[in-house]
């Protein structure tokens, strides 16, 4: 049975080449330096949205984790960006945290901005071999309503019907947009 800090389900990043244990390890160790909690098998939400995105060669942008959650009447936005790292001298830890609640009008807009975008049944392939960039920023998106959890991690190349989710995630939040997102 999992526990509260299983952040992805078992096989999470695998593709037919690749059991995506590395990647299921060092995506959840970025969500427990962030103090985030498990959307897959953590306290139960009435609804609850999570993107991580980072450049896996540590580099800026550092990993940013921007959550949306409602729970009975409760509407709150978390959005946690990490610093250091490689190359800095200093171990990674929380750069930036910003907590705010936010009101219906808003998650009904993010709520729709979802369904438009196909997150529920978009289908879930795993990367091919060549389909794989290893130079481009790592994109994972979460959702879960209720008992259904479903990931996705993917590239805004590939999945550009997400990029109005992706930019509401940023806007929301008051952090700065990523550069692939504005194009």
């Amino acid at each position: 049975m999992p526990s509260s800090t299983d952040f992805f389900p078992p096989r999470a990043f695998a593709s037919l080449e690749y059991d995506g244990a590395d990647s299921r390890k060092a995506n959840s160790e970025f969500l427990r330096l962030m103090s985030e909690p498990s959307l897959w098998c953590g306290q139960a939400l009435d609804e609850g949205y999570r993107v991580l995105n980072y450049f896996p060669f540590w580099g800026p942008p550092h990993p940013v984790a921007v959550r949306l959650t409602r729970t009975g009447a409760g509407l709150d936005l978390v959005a946690v960006s990490l610093a250091g790292g490689r190359d800095t001298g200093v171990g990674l830890s929380v750069g930036n945290r910003i907590q705010k609640s936010l009101g219906m009008a808003e998650f009904t807009a993010f709520a729709s901005t979802v369904e438009t975008a196909g997150f529920w049944t978009a289908p879930n392939v795993p990367p091919q071999g060549s389909a794989i960039v290893l130079d481009a920023d790592v994109w994972i998106l979460e959702g879960r309503r209720g008992g259904l959890y479903r990931l996705l991690p993917f590239s805004p190349s590939q999945r550009s019907s997400f990029t109005p989710m992706l930019k509401m995630f940023f806007g929301m939040s008051g952090l700065e947009v990523p550069s692939e997102l504005a194009k």
